[in-house]
């Protein structure tokens, strides 16, 4: 009994400190992957936020957005008319409308220039069609946006 109580005054110490430093390593390796997964963690939360940000800028883009369009309506048989409208997010003034190739005397432009346009409203102007007329052509429609810069869009249109 005397040998086995020396052994372990001798030798349980030393094995208490032996299954501390082990308990130390793991608690070590256990914050080393703890500290690696909060790094990605940051960075993934750093991600998050650009795109946040990248979101909202584009928004805020998308709200000052102006864009005028134009379509060829028929009304009936020989009778079409141009619809322009305002397909943007804000009010647009001074709107022109002009075709591209095409005589000007199709194109009844007493309306023109349309002081402002409202968003999601718009206006009509008749033109001529006669026989053997192109049935499509470009339209080119301009406009000043709310911050005053000349806008413009030039689309192909077709007689229906």
């Amino acid at each position: 009994m005397e040998v086995v109580r020396t052994f372990i005054q001798n030798w349980g110490s030393n094995l208490l400190a032996i299954l501390s430093l082990i308990i130390a390593i793991i608690s070590l390796v256990q914050s080393i992957k703890a500290q690696k997964l909060q790094n990605r963690v940051n960075e993934i939360e750093l991600k998050i936020k650009k795109y946040e940000i990248e979101k909202i800028e584009n928004e805020k883009a998308q709200a000052k957005f102006s864009c005028v369009e134009a379509r060829i309506i028929k009304i009936s048989k020989n009778n079409y008319k141009i619809k322009i409208w305002n397909s943007g997010k804000v009010d647009v003034t001074n709107v022109e409308a002009r075709l591209d190739g095409v005589q000007t005397q199709l194109f009844a432009e007493d309306k023109l220039p349309y002081q402002e346009l409202a968003v999601g409203k718009s206006f009509e102007i008749p033109i001529m069609v006669y026989m053997g007329m192109a049935t499509q052509f470009r339209v080119i429609t301009s406009w000043i946006d709310p911050e005053g810069h000349q806008q413009e869009k030039n689309q192909v249109v077709s007689i229906p």
